[in-house]
């Protein structure tokens, strides 16, 4: 990017194309001043980008991450920001906190990527408090996006040569022996990978539209064939 990882300029480089480029919608669909003085955990948190907008905007923000880069870079940031977050380095499916020790548990892009995917959503249940919200996003299998891909990989030929979820890691620059799993849900496996919680609202974000022509059906396609299903889940008060 130009400029070296953990400065002031990297972390401002990777929240302009966080936002600016990849995904204007996220901060919007987020929503992080909703969530001021309540206790929230991310799952995953990468470089701390959306961690630090919760925390901005007045959150007590925790967090997990398995890879020790991606907790020195949010440590970085924060410390950079003059924000606090207590961070760890934990599995999804094994959570290092009580029961009921959080308002709102977030996780974007990372519990498809895990072996029990039903596992780390028990622990997320677990650590919610009564009345608290989960947020997770997760791919569709029945998006745009995915249609994309797959036109790409058989035009480069290497549709069929290698498992899907081989190729959408690939794709995302993982390579060697310890290629993650990636998978990619319809909106119905969603909900019912979610039934424990008592209410649950899906829907879609994300579409790589190319060009300036406007296809036909684009709202209808918006709502239902984005890359990312967007779940907000709430636990009924006692």
């Amino acid at each position: 990017m130009g400029s070296e990882e953990g400065s002031p300029e990297f972390f401002d480089l990777t929240d302009q194309n966080r936002y600016g480029r990849y995904a204007p919608w996220l901060l919007r669909t987020l929503r992080p001043d909703r969530f001021a003085g309540s206790e929230v955990l991310e799952i995953g948190c990468g470089m701390g980008a959306d961690l630090q907008q919760l925390a901005s905007a007045g959150a007590h923000v925790a967090a997990v991450d398995l890879v020790p880069r991606h907790l020195e870079l949010t440590r970085r940031r924060f410390e950079l920001a003059g924000l606090r977050a207590r961070l760890a380095r934990a599995d999804a499916e094994r959570l290092p906190y009580e029961g009921a020790s959080f308002d709102v548990v977030y996780s974007f892009g990372v519990i498809m990527c895990t072996a029990d995917m039903r596992a780390a959503v028990r622990e997320i249940r677990r650590v919610l408090r009564p009345g608290g919200m989960a947020i997770i996003a997760v791919y569709n299998l029945l998006s745009v996006n995915l249609a994309l891909t797959i036109l790409a990989l058989w035009q480069e030929k290497h549709l069929f040569r290698e498992p899907l979820r081989v190729s959408l890691a690939r794709i995302e620059g993982a390579s060697g022996p310890n290629v993650p799993l990636v998978r990619t849900l319809t909106a119905w496996q969603l909900r019912r990978l979610l039934r424990g919680f008592d209410s649950v609202e899906i829907q879609t974000r994300h579409v790589a539209w190319t060009g300036r022509r406007r296809p036909p059906f684009r709202s209808w396609i918006e709502r239902h064939m984005g890359w990312y299903l967007w779940a907000e889940c709430r636990v009924g008060p006692i």
